[in-house]
């Protein structure tokens, strides 16, 4: 499986992952992976970094982190696997034919994005202090995966984009008192619109738009200075 497909299948097994984790009351304050205790008051809160403790701190070193996880995802990007997954994008025949083992790179990719990820986990689980499973919906994966594709999914500005509407969003929508409702139907069009228009996401579509209004611009006010000069 591959594209659309592969990350449907993926939303299902997570919206099933959290089926099982709601119905064994995991993560709890009980002794072992099964064991609930009742009493919220119990379970401790999770630590922090002794240099995070406080929450600007936390902040300070949520940023290093991210940084870190960047320049991480860039040398694998400017590297080997790079080349290798852009060969594989474009074309896994071609890929096949040129010697690349691409089950080994996609295992790569998955381990990496997976890496990642549990990084990003520990940070948010150090942000909240406490972790419950009704707080990670299926469709909070859906509304990440909808703005990673708004975003950009072949440029690393794209995740960028991707954080700041997700976060951007909620809090404008919030701020001008409209239904949280709207944000599934802006989320939706922002696909929408990535699907038919900008296959590459706004990470793409943006510099593009902005050169073209830049050329369109540049012969009007060519053609502006030689009038301006002949009527002094």
């Amino acid at each position: 499986m591959s594209g659309l497909y592969l990350a449907l299948i993926t939303l299902m097994l997570a919206g099933g992952i959290t089926v099982v984790l709601a119905s064994t009351n995991f993560p709890n304050g009980g002794s072992g992976f099964l064991g609930y205790d009742g009493s919220v008051l119990k379970a401790p809160p999770i630590r922090r970094p002794g240099l995070a403790n406080s929450d600007p701190a936390f902040f300070r070193y949520t940023i290093v982190v991210a940084l870190l996880m960047f320049l991480l995802v860039l040398a694998h990007l400017r590297t080997r696997p790079g080349r290798a997954w852009a060969a594989i994008r474009q074309s896994e025949s071609a890929a096949l034919a040129a010697g690349i083992n691409t089950t080994l790179y996609k295992l790569w990719a998955f381990a990496l994005a997976s890496f990642v990820t549990g990084v990003a986990g520990g940070l948010l689980a150090g942000q909240l202090r406490y972790l419950y499973s009704i707080n990670f919906q299926p469709q909070d994966s859906i509304a990440l995966l909808a703005v990673v594709l708004m975003g950009g999914v072949y440029n690393l500005w794209g995740a960028v984009i991707a954080g700041l509407l997700m976060q951007l969003l909620p809090a404008l929508l919030q701020d001008w008192g409209a239904s949280s409702n709207w944000l599934i139907i802006v989320f939706g069009i922002g696909v929408l619109q990535v699907l038919t228009t900008a296959p590459a996401g706004l990470a793409d579509q943006v510099p593009q738009d902005l050169a073209r209004l830049g050329r369109r611009l540049r012969p009007q006010s060519r053609r502006a200075r030689p009038t301006d000069g002949a009527a002094e």
